[in-house]
């Protein structure tokens, strides 16, 4: 098969790989590892004593969204350690919820949490 032929059933790539260069300003910016204040970090809680951890980034005023869906210490224990997760967001003034039943949110004080349904319309 001619090159031209297959250029016309394929097409040419290099027409795309010119692109765009876009300049960001990063001054106004942090160093690189430099903390920002409150910071939404993702926690997979496996053991009851992992809460420790997990009271250390409350305290720090951290948003927390914390997985159990690989939680060992049994089902009890997994009720349990929500408990303490809502005692310790209630302590804190801040808010905690339950996005599924291994998924949850914690938010330091002033942050809220709204939870809201999207429903599909017209389809």
């Amino acid at each position: 098969m001619e090159v031209r032929r297959v250029i016309e059933l394929f097409g040419n790539k290099r027409r795309n790989t010119e692109r765009k260069k876009v300049f960001v300003d990063l001054e106004g910016y942090g160093e690189p590892g430099y903390e920002q204040g409150t910071c939404v970090k993702a926690v997979e809680l496996r053991h009851f004593t992992d809460l420790k951890a997990v009271t250390d980034m409350v305290f720090q005023d951290n948003i927390l969204i914390i997985e159990m869906s690989l939680f060992s210490d049994g089902e009890e224990r997994r009720r349990d350690a929500v408990e303490a997760i809502r005692a310790m967001a209630d302590d804190r003034g801040g808010l905690s919820s339950e996005i599924s039943d291994r998924v949850m949110v914690l938010t330091p004080p002033g942050i809220g949490i709204d939870k809201c349904r999207i429903t599909r319309r017209g389809m």
